[in-house]
């Protein structure tokens, strides 16, 4: 039998598949969505820590919110019909396609060599991670100050704490050390763990995100005068070498750029999460009180640009955040002095 050549073997550029009709990324997909999943992932400071429901189609989805449940003395004789429990539904949207884009040079060389690819990627994967946590932290911020969906006496609502101390401003007005600031945001978080606690917010899964400032301060204090929070041989599991503090009080502590700072009211941007975060200096939730719906997860297209003569990569997803339970959404709010 003679060997058969082959006629239909078109290939001519690294990483095009067969008859694929020129896309150059078909053998390489995998790899550029997984790099760029990895550093998404890798940035995005709220992962894991809300609620989340992905669809196929559609523009909402509703999410459950219940009340409690009463328990009670089974009597001898007594029949069970079922104690009723508060229930509603909160509906939220799909925001719309976001995307992180930028032009690449010479596709061959950006498939082939990951140093020549890693940097653009980077950007491109941590442009929408800042973007995700920005907007699920604008979902905290409009919880704190709403009421529950629940009509139930005893459905929660969320918590505004307000202090000037809880900005560092020494000519006056502010907390006038560090040292100050950090003993005024301990007793802050204290005080939305106070606040959870009375509107029996689960104790799990409970957060706390501070901008640098703020969470350098509260590291400082903990040194100084809480040594639990770091002392490893009393159960504490920060860092100062690290600039860890990790728990306190029930909360993970994180520190995040992306937390609102400014009046956040354009519409066209950010559509239903305006909310005016000027005096915003942290935030504290359970995973529990926000969701994100998810339409799209995180991709990407490469595509010719002729007039350019260079090919241009979008990054993209589809989502819509917001606050389900308020009682588990709190607000730290100082004033405007000297935080910007």
């Amino acid at each position: 039998m003679g060997i058969q050549a082959i006629t239909d073997f078109s290939a001519i550029r690294p990483g095009e598949l067969n008859q694929s009709g020129g896309d150059m990324t078909e053998l390489f997909r995998d790899m550029l969505l997984f790099e760029l999943l990895s550093i998404y992932h890798k940035k995005l400071v709220t992962k894991g820590m809300f609620t989340e429901k992905n669809i196929a189609y559609g523009e909402s989805a509703t999410f459950d919110a219940m009340g409690e449940a009463d328990a009670e003395l089974l009597a001898s004789g007594y029949e069970m019909t079922g104690s009723a429990v508060n229930f509603a539904k909160k509906n939220i949207l799909i925001d719309g396609l976001r995307v992180s884009h930028g032009i690449i040079h010479d596709v061959e060389q950006f498939i082939l060599h990951y140093d020549v690819r890693q940097p653009l990627i980077t950007k491109l994967a941590r442009a929408l991670a800042r973007q995700k946590d920005y907007i699920n932290f604008l979902s905290i911020l409009k919880g704190s100050e709403a009421s529950h969906v629940l009509d139930d006496s005893e459905a929660g609502s969320g918590t505004k704490i307000e202090s000037d101390k809880l900005i560092l401003n020494p000519s006056g007005g502010g907390a006038a050390t560090m040292n100050e600031l950090g003993a005024s945001v301990y007793e802050a978080i204290g005080l939305a763990y106070d606040a959870m606690n009375k509107q029996n917010v689960p104790g799990e899964d409970r957060y706390v995100a501070l901008p640098s400032e703020q969470y350098r301060s509260l590291l400082q204090y903990a040194k100084n005068e809480v040594v639990s929070v770091i002392d490893k041989d009393i159960d504490g599991s920060g860092s100062i070498s690290k600039g860890v503090i990790n728990m306190l009080l029930g909360f993970r502590i994180i520190q995040s750029n992306n937390i609102p700072h400014t009046d956040v009211s354009d519409t066209s941007k950010w559509l239903n999460h305006t909310y005016d975060a000027s005096k915003t200096v942290g935030i504290a939730w359970q995973k529990e009180c926000i969701a994100n719906l998810v339409r799209k997860g995180l991709g990407f297209e490469v595509g010719r640009h002729i007039l350019s003569q260079s090919d241009i990569i979008v990054a993209r997803e589809m989502y819509g955040s917001d606050w389900i339970n308020p009682s588990g959404c709190v607000q730290f709010a100082g004033s405007t002095l000297s935080y910007s």
